[in-house]
């Protein structure tokens, strides 16, 4: 190993020699390493950060870590839980996971195993590359889908169950794990695995929820020995004999060492090329997720509340509302006893699958303050059992390629998704995180359609995690540059190069340890067109207005080297409104007429406080000398003689508006917050202010979710 570990890269660069399974030395290493960071008081994001993510990716793919060494990892993490943020946040995320494994190793292994193979429990967690083709296409296209359709490793059912059975088994038991005999019992023809490795699916859970650490030694012994001595594998096999006695005999010594790493996640490949696609695949996803039990119970509840006893009669309406108000009553005292006796069955450990049960938050037969209660019992998880690990939602991961163009589209794509939230068809049955690889050609910092490429380039958003996260940038801003060699080696149709592994594990690396999502303002803008229809749109960096006739007369006296641009064009008056935000939180409205030749808008301000959004606008005026800076959320521009002009948002040619009279930009409200600020009543409180609900504890405009290694508070 080439110098040990880069801090500052949070990858391990391992040498050519050294043994992939050699785990346990480079775990104390970087425990140590991690120690040394903390008394020297480093830089947050340039070494702790990549240290705790390189040190947990480290535990995730070990075959048996002592259990003495796991405690002093806990100990590492815990002192940074008083550090500032999101060096707190990172070692607190990866501090549970790491104390699941004290408690029971090989959990870790497994559940990342199950969620990202679909095993156990079908489609608990997708992942989903959609690449932009204006930039990912002819080789560079073919080398991304290679490698990831074809350099990752078999996905066969059997195959992933038996590697996860020996990794448990070996973390597990470790000196008293026979993994070589284990590996050719299993590995034989006409083995089933299945039911061994659904013992040992229920013996993780069983102890993860339990912590029972001498019941769970006892019962991977027990499925050690049920493997080792099977009828199919020992057709006089004795089972009442002493665990091991039959397999004690063979030498594990002749047998070859079983491959044990995490294998790459299952991924799908897909080129945007419609609008659609986005919608399309998650939405197929959804409809592949059996409902969960709650979602079954809300179901018949809501059939149940459809039917109608009433008879039209005003006595019988009487009788039915008694009736009705007494079997509230009577039902909210079944569910809370039915709870005290899963509660009471929990304890005495009968209840061996505990399964998320949803109390109903209103019921007929509570009033006040028994109903707040009831929904504070509710969202603390003590209306029932706490949801498991199995029942939880599944999750989409969705990577998009390309530079910001691709975000612009994403940022469409996901106002979609949150103003169907309300239908409940995505958001209640997965989890959706994105993720973001820049990648570029040598077309971005060329004109595209006439459309100057704007200020910071195509890859602004890019740059701009990149130097806030040195982790992001270092593993995955970079990636670009190996991603376009590996495209010129299949542009040469004489060679046929085989897959390269350094893009999935770059990928599987990023998926697995970037926790921390980078929250980017959407902006929201209304065009008035000529004939006097409206268009709606969103965008996420950059917005352009220019004025084709201008653009076209200044590409031909550009022709003319003699004669000078700026005294033969003269520009357009435009009107621009726009508030101005002080840090006092104190908007004043101001108005500007100016004459320009173009605008540009980006969300990327230079120089402004943490935590602020805000939008930096530059007025180019007749010479290059009179350019106008403006600061502000929201904008309102039109041109004073009623000429049109047109609109490009997020660079991308494929997003032009022509004929616009006037727009407004304006923060995009998130359809969340417009949902809960109308609720059917609204109390008012002695002071005089209103309740609109949950809207006071919500944020009222939407960003977009980029998961990063550190995150940006931006």
């Amino acid at each position: 190993m080439a110098d040990g570990v880069f801090c500052n890269k949070g990858m391990m660069m391992w040498d050519e020699n050294l043994e992939r399974r050699a785990c346990v030395p480079m775990i104390r290493v970087l425990v140590d390493k991690l120690q040394k960071v903390k008394e020297n008081e480093s830089d947050c994001r340039h070494h702790v950060i990549p240290l705790l993510h390189t040190l947990y990716y480290e535990l995730l793919q070990s075959d048996h870590v002592p259990a003495s060494l796991l405690a002093e990892v806990c100990d590492s993490f815990s002192r940074y839980l008083s550090d500032p943020e999101p060096c707190s946040s990172v070692a607190l995320r990866h501090l549970r996971s790491i104390r699941t494994e004290l408690s029971t190793p090989g959990a870790l292994y497994q559940r990342r195993l199950i969620a990202e193979q679909s095993l156990h429990s079908p489609l608990q967690e997708r992942v989903f590359v959609f690449a932009d083709p204006a930039v990912v296409w002819g080789p560079l296209g073919a080398s991304v889908r290679a490698n990831l359709e074809l350099g990752g490793s078999p996905r066969g059912a059997q195959a992933l169950q038996t590697r996860l059975l020996l990794h448990t088994l070996q973390t597990g038991l470790g000196e008293a794990c026979q993994l070589r005999a284990l590996a050719a019992t299993l590995e034989g023809p006409g083995r089933d695995v299945l039911p061994y490795f659904q013992q040992m699916v229920e013996a993780v859970e069983q102890s993860a929820e339990r912590g029972d650490e001498d019941q769970y030694h006892r019962s991977l012994l027990l499925i050690q020995h049920h493997i080792l001595n099977s009828p199919q594998n020992q057709p006089h096999g004795d089972l009442d004999n002493t665990w091991g006695s039959k397999s004690s005999d063979r030498s594990d010594a002749a047998l070859p060492h079983p491959d044990l790493h995490l294998p790459h996640p299952d991924i799908s490949f897909h080129l945007w090329n419609q609008e659609e696609d986005f919608w399309n695949v998650l939405a197929k996803l959804a409809l592949n997720i059996p409902p969960s039990s709650g979602e079954k119970r809300d179901d018949q509840e809501r059939r149940e509340s459809v039917q109608s006893s009433d008879s039209g009669i005003e006595k019988d309406s009487a009788s039915l509302e008694r009736r009705e108000s007494g079997k509230g009553v009577k039902e909210t005292e079944e569910r809370a006893e039915e709870r005290e006796n899963m509660a009471e069955e929990k304890i005495e450990g009968k209840h061996q699958r505990p399964v998320f049960v949803r109390a109903s938050c209103i019921s007929r037969g509570l009033r006040g303050r028994a109903q707040m209660a009831l929904v504070r019992s509710s969202v603390d998880g003590e209306g029932g059992v706490r949801m498991s690990w199995q029942d939880s939602r599944h999750t989409a991961k969705v990577v998009v390629m390309g530079d910001d163009r691709v975000l612009g589209r994403l940022a469409t794509a996901y106002l979609k998704i949150r103003r169907e939230s309300k239908h409940s068809m995505l958001s209640s049955k997965m989890e959706l995180q994105l993720f973001y690889i820049p990648v570029t050609n040598e077309l971005s910092s060329s004109s595209c359609s006439g459309w100057t490429s704007g200020l910071g380039g195509r890859l602004s958003l890019a740059s701009f995690l990149g130097s806030e996260d040195p982790c992001y940038h270092s593993n995955v801003y970079n990636l670009g540059a190996k991603l376009s060699c590996t495209a010129s080696a299949w542009s040469n149709h004489s060679l046929s190069p085989d897959p390269d592994c350094f893009l999935l594990d770059v990928l599987s690396y990023y998926l697995r340890c970037a926790i921390q999502p980078v929250h980017l303002p959407l902006y929201f803008v209304k065009m008035s067109l000529l004939g006097g229809s409206s268009v709606d749109a969103v965008f996420v960096s950059h917005l352009q207005l220019e004025f084709p006739e201008l653009r076209q007369q200044r590409q031909r006296l550009q022709a003319i080297p003699t004669r000078r641009v700026s005294e033969d064009i003269s520009g357009v008056a435009v009107s621009v409104q726009y508030k101005k935000v002080f840090l006092s939180k104190r908007e004043v409205k101001k108005n500007l007429t100016c004459t320009v030749w173009t605008m540009e808008i980006s969300t990327l301000a230079p120089n402004v406080p943490e935590g602020v959004h805000t939008l930096t606008a530059w007025l180019l005026g007749d010479s290059p000398r009179h350019c106008t800076e403006i600061r502000s959320q929201c904008f309102s521009i039109r041109t004073v003689d009623d000429r049109t002009f047109s609109i490009c948002l997020d660079r991308d040619s494929r997003r032009i508006f022509s004929n616009v009279h006037s727009l407004s930009i304006s923060p995009c409200t998130d359809p969340a917050y417009s949902i809960q600020s109308r609720p059917r009543t609204r109390t008012r409180e002695a002071n005089g202010k209103d309740e609109a609900g949950l809207c006071k504890y919500m944020s009222k405009n939407l960003f977009l979710p980029i998961n990063t290694f550190s995150g940006v508070s931006y």
